[in-house]
């Protein structure tokens, strides 16, 4: 049976392909996601098929397939939120579930760059993280002033520039804090203050951040951004990533295996200082270096682009009555979770561009949707 790889035009991804070509002259499996031009145009994910058809070309021989991820693919989510058996809001795991179940049919294992964020600092919030170090030593009159500048930005129309926008958005909301409540803040949905209106009670930070601060607790005596990466190891990586990437994968029967988190190459990794992750403003500086010999300089030098799937799209245009009769406020008060009017309020300024909450309208929508499946049907499987 041939071993299929999953080839998203990133660096992970790519470097892992080129060491599979290493070992072996045979034909290898390799599947990539892309999306409609239009998707593109409102989301913060990359063109990732011009980077995996360049990387492909290189690797020949390769049985190379691609997969639009159309509208369709929200069709599938109700049935993976059983699957998944816990409301996971991660739209990666739709692009994990189709991969795998177009791949059954001629592999039963495949290969993922899962873990080379965690492991060498390529995450935005990372880079964000060391940059709030010099953002916090700057004059708070500046840093008034940047932030009422940005604060007014909108992110209404399709642009180019929206990603951005998004991100320096995020940053100035928490990268005056101090370090550990600052990357906090940079991985969260939610500041702590911005929970109470939505839960109808107050909410400490040290209730929503608990787990979080004792891992950076433990991991106290590392350089600062050696103790992000820490946390990120024992937190978003085997509670999300790990998660969906094992559960999407067995519902197509397919096995995801990680090169990039064999335990040895996390110790080494993790006995570097963390210049050699983040070296300057260049994240995963050692592995770039590493890759430079068999990746193309095009996919080395491309900007962190994340695997997920356009639910900005589907939010505003292809499923928005859909989502809007899952978010409605008699839905929302009938669960008794979350103020109605709150929820509306997020998704407004989402729809009217004034900022950007797809995210957590989409992890409203997968909440729901699990209420469906494990309250009102007991955990039935669903139909869909």
């Amino acid at each position: 049976m041939p071993l299929g790889v999953f080839l998203s035009g990133g660096l992970d991804s790519s470097a892992i392909l080129a060491m599979v070509r290493r070992q072996t002259r045979d034909p290898i499996l390799a599947y990539t996601v892309g999306f409609r031009r239009q998707d593109l145009a409102l989301d913060i994910i990359g063109d990732d098929v011009r980077y995996a058809r360049l990387m492909a070309e290189r690797m020949q021989p390769l049985d190379y397939h691609e997969i639009e991820l159309a509208p369709t693919g929200f069709d599938c989510w109700p049935g993976l939120v059983w699957h998944l058996d816990e409301p996971l809001p991660d739209p990666a795991a739709i692009s994990t579930y189709l991969i795998c179940r177009a791949a059954k049919e001629r592999a039963t294992v495949m290969m993922a760059g899962l873990g080379g964020e965690e492991v060498f600092g390529g995450y935005p919030r990372h880079l964000a993280a060391k940059f709030a170090l010099y953002y916090r030593s700057a004059p708070s009159s500046l840093r008034h002033s940047i932030n009422g500048l940005v604060s007014g930005l909108s992110i209404a129309s399709p642009n180019k520039m929206n990603p951005r926008r998004r991100n320096l958005k995020k940053f100035l909301k928490s990268a005056a804090l101090p370090f550990a409540k600052a990357y906090l803040g940079f991985s969260s949905y939610y500041a702590p203050e911005e929970l109470e209106p939505l839960l109808g009670r107050s909410v400490a930070t040290e209730e929503v951040y608990d787990r979080h601060l004792a891992h950076l607790q433990r991991a106290a005596p590392l350089e600062p951004m050696n103790r992000i990466f820490y946390l990120d190891l024992k937190t978003f990586l085997p509670c999300l990533n790990l998660a969906y990437a094992d559960k999407c994968s067995m519902a197509a029967s397919v096995e995801v295996r990680e090169p990039l988190l064999d335990y040895r190459l996390v110790e080494l990794a993790m006995a570097m200082p963390a210049r050699y992750k983040i070296h300057g403003m260049e994240q995963k500086y050692i592995f770039k270096r590493a890759a430079d010999p068999w990746v193309p300089a095009e996919i080395v030098r491309r900007q962190k682009a994340g695997f997920s799937g356009p639910v900005r799209a589907w939010i505003k245009k292809d499923y928005r009555e859909r989502i809007a009769e899952l978010l409605s406020p008699a839905t929302v008060r009938a669960r008794g979770l979350f103020d109605p009017k709150e929820v509306r309020a997020i998704y407004d300024r989402n729809q009217q561009g004034h900022e950007d909450y797809a995210l957590r309208l989409w992890a409203f929508v997968t909440l729901e949707l699990w209420q469906q499946t494990f309250i009102d049907r007991n955990g039935e499987t669903p139909l869909t």
